[in-house]
């Protein structure tokens, strides 16, 4: 998807749903559609890993300031992430690499054999 995709193109809206979608599951978001961050803090200061943490901070106090409610703001904040962090960066792209191949497995169709194949 952030591979030379135009990230305003229709098609991507239903991937921008994807953060407040998680957000209202978790209780990170109000009512009016906005992020709460200090919940969001809540929740990621149980990672584990010190450096993960520290990062994860280090974003979204650069992150927070996004534009933007429900789908646009959360598609928002995971840009800035990307633009921010080698880690949100490369975490995301390998994610999204994973999902191209799989959605490529699971829709090639097998090859007529020799014996079926249409010569016209």
């Amino acid at each position: 998807m952030f591979r030379g995709g135009n990230l305003n193109n229709s098609k991507y809206q239903k991937c921008k749903c994807l953060v407040p979608c998680v957000a209202k599951y978790l209780n990170m978001m109000y009512t009016d559609g906005t992020y709460d961050f200090r919940e969001i803090r809540k929740v990621t200061s149980g990672v584990q890993s010190d450096y993960f943490r520290k990062e994860i901070e280090r974003v979204l106090h650069i992150c927070e300031t996004e534009p933007g409610k429900e789908c646009d703001g959360g598609f928002n904040i995971v840009n800035c992430a990307i633009q921010h962090s080698h880690i949100a960066s490369r975490s995301l792209r390998l994610m999204f690499e994973a999902l191209d191949e799989h959605y490529a497995q699971s829709h090639i169709t097998d090859a007529p054999s020799d014996g079926e194949a249409n010569d016209d």
